[in-house]
């Protein structure tokens, strides 16, 4: 009988801590602060004091003392293990405790850096999204700044929790992927590359932009450090050191090739003067003019090289300007400055409103076309027509300058309008002077297009037609 109260009075509660154990330690993967090894003691502490407890039973009913004895020594060493594992699981929770608060304190750091270095690319204008592995195995952005929302057309609060796939068209999202996979292989590493996106709201709109990837973790763990730069600004300036390198080639170009052939040919009719003094006065007097006309091509060419040069740096406003006057002008400066040549520009208008958006050196755009019309003219009389007419929709003034010179095949106009374009000068037929450069330059600042059409359809050899189409005032 007293077996049966010590076992009522003892053991149950013993088995209640056991049972109460057991059932921790079965759950243990769902408790933070349980380590495997002390469940496996605790199961094993109850697994001990359930045996005490059949033995004391059996004692109790069959009378027998070892039985009893037994029991009790077990119950004994069952409640002495979980005693010692619940020390041990204590000592344990307390160090679990602090290393979780030092996992925070130090999160908490890490996220203050990531705000902090996400506010200085900020003021660089560079975009930073911070994208993490969420528990449905999607990467989530967990911080965007204001640059890279910009870029993909969002709000940082609407952008922050997005997948993001679901911010990337399909050929944005394959490049971005290939750089991941590539990121995720050097770990702490920055792999870049360059891509255009297309931001949300934006159809149609493609930004360049330099994306480069850090993968934050270990391989197949951790998160990814996205920055995005607008290459746009970048882009320009690279074009226009393109450009001023060109720039650079084509004067020079003119220095060594075109000014050193004038000058030369100029040299060499004063040689000719001098070697025959003895000739006929008009002979002379034709090496004479022959010499006059390579002086007044260089001098006309220097004269045009500082006039681009001025163009390209004029801050003149673009405003209304009339055409018609700008074109008697031209004419009339073309006639008298070819002396050599009987020049007759015809002008039909066919509109009544003539306003352009130009500037002043409109002006010179039609005295250089004319110029090119009467120099490769090789009749001493040189016909001109000039019509001014509405350009498609009304929005544009075209202006054709047709002459009757000798010509310009398809092929050769294809390389003029490309030369034109490039600054390449690889047409020698066409390399004296750069007046054609002039008209494109201008005709480019107003927002204008050039082009060569045949003066006859079919029939190139009897005249080119020069079209310039300039928007209405």
């Amino acid at each position: 009988m007293a077996d049966l109260l010590a076992l009522l009075a003892i053991g149950l509660p013993a088995t209640a801590v056991g049972a109460f154990a057991l059932y921790l330690a079965l759950n243990r993967t769902e408790i933070t602060f349980f380590e495997p090894r002390q469940g496996d003691l605790l199961i094993l502490s109850l697994l001990v004091m359930l045996a005490g407890h059949l033995l004391l039973l059996l004692g109790a009913t069959m009378g027998d003392p070892a039985f009893t004895s037994w029991g009790w020594l077990l119950i004994g060493l069952g409640l002495a293990v979980a005693c010692a594992t619940g020390i041990g699981l204590v000592r344990y929770s307390n160090q679990q405790h602090r290393r979780d608060a030092a996992q925070a304190k130090q999160g908490a750091v890490s996220r203050a850096q990531v705000e902090a270095v996400s506010r200085a690319a900020e003021a660089s204008g560079i975009g930073l999204l911070i994208v993490e592995r969420g528990k449905d195995a999607a990467d989530r952005v967990t911080l965007c700044n204001l640059p890279a929302a910009a870029l993909i057309g969002m709000t940082p609060e609407t952008a922050v929790g997005q997948p993001l796939a679901t911010l990337l068209r399909n050929e944005e999202r394959e490049a971005v992927g290939r750089l991941a996979g590539r990121a995720s292989k050097v770990p702490g590493h920055s792999i870049s590359a360059g891509l255009e996106l297309s931001p949300r709201g934006a159809e149609g709109e493609r930004i360049p932009v330099e994306v480069g990837l850090t993968y934050l973790g270990t391989e197949g763990s951790g998160a990814f450090a996205v920055t995005l730069f607008d290459a746009r600004a970048k882009r320009t300036a690279i074009a226009a050191a393109r450009d001023a390198r060109s720039d650079a080639d084509f004067y020079l170009d003119l220095v060594t090739h075109d000014l050193s052939n004038f000058n030369q040919g100029a040299l060499g009719y004063l040689e000719l003067v001098e070697l025959n003094k003895d000739a006929s006065l008009e002979r002379i007097r034709a090496f004479e003019a022959k010499a006059l006309r390579q002086i007044r091509a260089s001098s006309r060419l220097i004269e045009n090289v500082k006039l681009l040069s001025v163009i390209r740096e004029s801050k003149d406003e673009i405003g209304p300007v009339d055409a018609m006057h700008a074109l008697h002008d031209a004419i009339d400066h073309t006639v008298f400055s070819w002396t050599e040549k009987d020049v007759e520009v015809r002008l039909v208008p066919m509109t009544e409103a003539h306003d352009v958006r130009a500037d002043p050196w409109l002006r010179d755009l039609f005295a250089h076309i004319l110029d090119n019309s009467v120099k490769f003219s090789a009749e001493k009389r040189v016909e001109v027509a000039v019509s001014v007419a509405e350009g498609e929709g009304g929005k544009t003034l075209v202006f054709r300058i047709a002459d009757r010179g000798r010509g310009i095949t398809p092929g050769e106009r294809e390389i003029i309008l490309d030369r034109l374009a490039s600054r390449k000068r690889d047409f020698s037929a066409y390399r004296s002077g750069i007046g054609l450069f002039i008209v494109k330059t201008i005709t480019d600042r107003y927002g204008g297009r050039l082009w060569i059409e045949e003066r006859i359809p079919g029939e190139h050899a009897k005249g080119s037609v020069f079209c310039i189409e300039i928007p209405r005032a």
